[in-house]
């Protein structure tokens, strides 16, 4: 069986229940912190996506003044925010771990095609790299099922 909260379990039987509450706050603020630095990792990634035109070009406006992407910010926020208000946040974590770590493996996929002529990197860095972002996700079956079901229930939906 899975506690629902490990870290706030273990500070509870070290007898330090006072240190509960700062656990569960350290939390949320990790997870937030994390979904916030994706976001606009994602916001990044959108906006060179419109440049090369896959997505709408209306999302590659620049901001005069702060020179960021604010339409693709605006945009992955309004889906986090949406994914937030309708789904268990624990759930949207899980999808955007794996999400990352198939991004990362892809990235370095991608970085192997590359022409020295294209800047492709040293051989030894997306070979290295490719195994090192799907590791976690192999060497945990359960982890890797777990993600796979969270992943198919917020792309495709639930089963009927």
């Amino acid at each position: 069986m899975e506690a629902a909260a490990p870290l706030s379990d273990a500070a509870g039987a070290a007898g330090a229940d006072w240190l509960t509450p700062v656990v569960r706050v350290g939390a949320a603020v990790a997870a937030l912190g994390s979904l916030l630095a994706l976001a606009l990792g994602v916001s990044r990634t959108t906006l060179a996506m419109a440049r090369d035109g896959r997505l709408p070009r209306a999302v590659t406006a620049v901001h005069l003044r702060f020179k960021v992407p604010h339409r693709a910010e605006l945009v992955v926020g309004a889906v986090v925010a949406l994914l937030g208000a309708t789904t268990d946040v624990r759930g949207a974590i899980g999808f955007s771990w794996f999400g990352v770590l198939a991004y990362y493996a892809a990235a370095n996929a991608c970085a192997w095609t590359l022409r020295p002529q294209e800047g492709r990197p040293v051989r030894i860095i997306p070979w290295s790299g490719l195994p090192t972002a799907s590791r976690p996700a192999r060497g945990s079956p359960r982890t890797l099922r777990r993600s796979m079901r969270v992943f198919s229930r917020h792309a495709l939906g639930p089963a009927d």
